[in-house]
Formats: C-alpha cells, sequence, structure tokens
C-alpha cells in the first residue's frame, strides 16, 4: 500500500464501537454488537472479516424510520436500547472521529448513500435527518423503470468509496420494480505501519491453519512495540501512522484454542486485551495475508433479534408514511489486506427496502503468529472497532 494511494472524497457518517461493557455511548453499543455479531459469524469455517461501522451505519439509518416492536428489536440487537439518545450518541461519536477522517498515511474514509424511488412520498423528516446526520442524500433514482441501470449506480457509488475493492455490494436481483428506496454504508482504510516492516526479512514460514498447514509469506522484525498475555492469549498492538489508528493482534496460546477465545467474546473483552498491553522488546512474526468475506444480513440478523425488519409486518411507517416497507436484501461484504507497508480495509453494507510455539528468552516477548489468531483494527481514542476477524486458513 502507498500513501499517494487516491482514495474517493468522503462523507463523513460513521457509527462507532466501543470498548467498555455499559451501552452508555455510541462506542459502548458499538462494541457489544461488534462481539455478538462476531461470535454469529464464527460459527462459519475460514477467515473471517467485518465492518462493524459499516453495518451499524446502514440499520441506524433504517432506525430512523422504525417504530414499534421493529425498533425496538433493532435497538435490541444493535445495543441502542441503553443509549440514553441515539442521534445525540451517534453525533457525539462523528464528533469525536472527524480528527481522522482523510489525513496522509494513515487514511480513514465513510460514506453513507441513499437513493429513493422518484415520486415516493417519503416522510420530511426521515430525509432531513438522514441529510443532516449521516450526510446521506438523498438521491432520486428509477428502481421502477430501470432497476438493473439503478443497481448499477450504485454499485459504482460503493467502488468509489471502497477504493474499487468492492464492485458490486448488490448482486444480481436486489434490485426489482419494487424497491422503493436503498442505502449503502461504505468504509475505506489505507494506513501505513508507524514501523514497517522490512521485506528483506520476510520468508516462507509454516503457518499451521485449522485444517491444513502450509508455508506463507511471514514479515519478520525485533523491536519495542506494545505486548501483553495473560493464561489465555497473547496480544500485540502495531500502530498506524499518527498513532491513533491501531491493529490489536490476538493469538491463542495453543494453536487449536481461537475457538474457545472466540466463544468468551463479549463487548468488554477488547478492552481487557487492550489493558495487557506494555511496551517490551518483541519479535515478531506475522503472515502477510488478503481475504474477503461476504454475509447476507436478511439470514443473520434475525438470529440477533431483528426479525420483524425483514418481513411484510416491519413498521417503518418513519419512512415513508403512505406505503409498507420491509426489507428485502442486506449483504455487507469486507476485504482487509496486511503487508510490509500497511494495511489497506474496506467494506460496505447495501439494504435494499421494497413495498410489501518457540523458546523464549525471558527478556524478549515472542509473539509469532503461525497459527489462528484474531484482529481488530481500532480507534485507540475512542474504542471504535472499524474492522474485526481472524485468520484462519492461509
Amino acid at each position: 500500500m502507498h500513501a499517494k494511494t487516491p482514495l474517493a472524497p468522503a462523507i463523513v457518517c460513521a457509527l462507532a464501537s466501543g470498548l467498555a461493557l455499559g451501552a452508555e455511548t455510541w462506542a459502548d453499543a458499538q462494541a457489544r454488537f461488534a462481539a455478538t455479531f462476531y461470535r454469529h459469524a464464527a460459527a462459519q469455517k475460514g477467515n473471517l472479516c467485518f465492518s462493524p461501522v459499516s453495518i451499524a451505519q446502514a440499520f441506524a439509518m433504517m432506525r430512523v424510520g422504525a417504530t414499534g416492536e421493529t425498533a425496538a428489536e433493532l435497538d435490541q440487537a444493535f445495543a441502542w436500547n441503553e443509549l440514553p439518545d441515539l442521534k445525540t450518541a451517534y453525533a457525539q461519536w462523528a464528533q469525536n472521529t472527524q480528527p481522522i477522517l482523510g489525513g496522509t498515511n494513515a487514511t480513514l474514509h465513510l460514506a453513507a448513500g441513499f437513493w429513493k424511488q422518484n415520486g415516493t412520498p417519503f416522510q420530511p423528516a426521515f430525509t432531513e435527518t438522514l441529510r443532516t446526520l449521516f450526510k446521506a442524500g438523498p438521491a432520486t433514482i428509477d428502481f421502477r423503470g430501470q432497476p438493473e441501470a439503478a443497481r448499477a449506480t450504485i454499485n459504482n457509488w460503493t467502488a468509489a468509496h471502497t477504493l474499487g475493492r468492492i464492485p458490486q455490494i448488490l448482486p444480481p436481483g436486489s434490485i426489482t420494480p419494487d424497491t422503493a428506496l436503498a442505502l449503502v454504508s461504505a468504509v475505506a482504510f489505507a494506513g501505513d505501519w508507524e514501523r514497517p516492516f522490512d521485506a528483506r526479512f520476510t520468508r516462507p514460514l509454516p503457518f499451521r491453519g485449522a485444517q491444513t498447514t502450509r508455508d506463507v509469506p511471514m514479515m519478520s522484525a525485533r523491536r519495542r512495540e506494545r505486548g501483553g498475555e495473560d493464561e489465555i492469549v497473547q496480544t500485540l498492538e502495531l500502530p498506524y501512522v499518527g498513532d491513533r489508528l491501531v491493529m490489536l493482534l490476538v493469538l491463542p496460546k495453543t494453536a487449536n484454542g481461537l475457538a474457545a477465545v472466540e466463544a468468551g467474546l463479549d463487548g468488554a473483552t477488547v478492552g481487557r486485551w487492550c489493558s495487557l498491553l506494555k511496551l517490551r522488546e518483541t519479535q515478531i512474526q506475522l503472515p502477510k495475508f488478503k481475504f474477503g468475506w461476504a454475509d447476507d444480513l436478511t439470514a443473520s440478523l434475525p438470529t440477533l433479534g431483528a426479525k420483524r425488519l425483514f418481513t411484510p409486518a416491519a413498521e417503518l411507517g418513519g419512512i415513508v408514511g403512505t406505503q409498507p416497507l420491509h426489507v428485502s436484501a442486506a449483504r455487507h461484504q469486507a476485504e482487509i489486506e496486511v503487508f510490509e507497508r500497511g494495511t489497506i480495509a474496506t467494506a460496505a453494507t447495501g439494504i435494499g427496502i421494497v413495498a410489501t510455539a518457540m523458546p523464549r528468552h525471558e527478556d524478549i516477548f515472542i509473539f509469532h503468529a503461525d497459527h489462528p489468531f484474531l484482529f481488530c483494527l481500532l480507534d485507540a481514542t475512542t474504542g471504535t472497532i472499524w474492522f474485526m476477524g481472524r485468520v484462519n486458513e492461509l
């Protein structure tokens, strides 16, 4: 990744995640949702990468127009039910996040998009809140007459806001003549490590994956970094340029220990891992990796409690008061690449709404990620979890 990599202009619209258990701020609620969603997604095999920010942002826009049991289910699924006021909490978080949007060597961009069927009488309060709070549109589009052209427009917008790495957040068939509106949230991060790895020391070494063991390009370095451990895991923090954004790596002490770590994940776990960190001389081995992941949220979110939203019983009168609506399509997609220079990570969430171990020296901390591990891309100031996932196979 190069510092001069061009990124699309950002529309400031982000949701947070945090480290504390009590959901009194947007960051706290985001941490609880991130842990819950991770535990659900971890049941799948293979690697995992998602952006809690992107998923929650898209459904927070939806929440603006939800009422009754639909609103209550969303509040429960996303841990918004303990916030004093959702809009105020979001606005405060967005203000605290503003300093890290844009930048040079560690560049973070967020965008929110809102497309509505031309001629549909949307509630003024809904469109105004999306415009002022989320900085999202609205843009009019002809779902009814040209659904495939509308889908292409939305996908092109998403690609532009994700470094071109997510070109199709809405697959064929997700937009139909019955679609009344579409919401998309996008996150793009391109960051240089504060202390890059020297590519001359990258060499093939074994990675003992969940199913297979094979040689992979393993980056190596010895330097002072913030690391820690308890009886179950080792943790390592690698900062990006500017020090506010960091990658937290969590390595189980046993090669097959990741499942147990994942089972115990909750809203306070990431904060507990961070509390283990202290500056120490560290020997690092970290594999280069790049992969993508996608999820059908119409299947996964009902398992977390948000059910009515995806049925004709959805209560979305705050969007279009005279026409019943429900979510017919919702998809999340993310990609991450970690290498010597830094990290590139992108994610998008689209919603379509229709009517109707080695020997150790005592003075050196050894962190050799040669078996499955978990990662979080964090804002160290607010505790926001921008990306989260695991490396299970390489």
